[in-house]
């Protein structure tokens, strides 16, 4: 998983894969006190992206991750510049 361009001040395309085997996959941002800013729920199995616009965000550092299954497969940073 991983977010491109980062950092960013428009938007940024953040690629996954979820396997073929995982029932529920979404993806979530946090601010850096652990609070969900966006919980986007993942319907495509494989290889998949999802774009973040800025204008959902204030400037700063946010922490994003792969939840499937109830489970955190991955988390990574992401920046907003303004």
């Amino acid at each position: 998983m991983e977010n491109t361009p980062n950092p960013f001040n428009m938007s940024t395309n953040i690629k996954y894969y979820v396997p073929e085997t995982v029932t529920s996959a979404y993806l979530c941002i946090y601010d850096m006190q652990g609070k969900q800013l966006k919980r986007i729920p993942l319907g495509q199995r494989g290889e998949g992206a999802e774009l973040i616009s800025a204008s959902q965000l204030a400037p700063g550092m946010y922490l994003y991750a792969l939840i499937a299954d109830g489970q955190e497969v991955d988390v990574k940073r992401m920046i907003f510049m303004e």
